[in-house]
């Protein structure tokens, strides 16, 4: 192989590797774009998540405020309570009538018993 040879070879590949760089360098750039995009996209997202986040802690905050310095909080708890012994009172009742029937129940069919026999 001559000297003009090897150089002529040296130019070819030369040529070929400078095609190959600049395609990859176009390729490289699209893909920087693209993440460029991607990041930019990420970071609106980030911010609105966390300025949501801010806002559910701003509710949450408020809510145990407003429990806690809620003027009606003493009358709502004297309700719940009068509503559960109200039905305290009412299942008491029920339950009563249920065993007086029984009871009266029994004692008609007793004296029917007893009313059948002597006769």
């Amino acid at each position: 192989m001559t000297k003009n040879d090897r150089e002529e070879i040296r130019e070819m590949f030369t040529d070929v590797l400078r095609t190959h760089s600049a395609e990859l360098n176009g390729e490289f750039k699209v893909i920087k774009t693209e993440l460029s995009q991607i990041k930019e996209q990420t970071t609106k997202t980030n911010g609105r998540v966390t300025s949501m986040e801010k806002e559910v802690g701003l509710i949450k905050l408020r809510e145990v405020e407003h429990k806690t310095n809620c003027p009606n909080t003493l009358r709502i708890r004297t309700l719940e309570k009068s509503d559960v012994s109200r039905k305290s009172v009412l299942k008491f009742i029920s339950v009563s009538i249920g065993i007086t029937l029984g009871i009266i129940g029994t004692g008609i069919a007793i004296i029917s018993l007893i009313i059948k026999l002597k006769a």
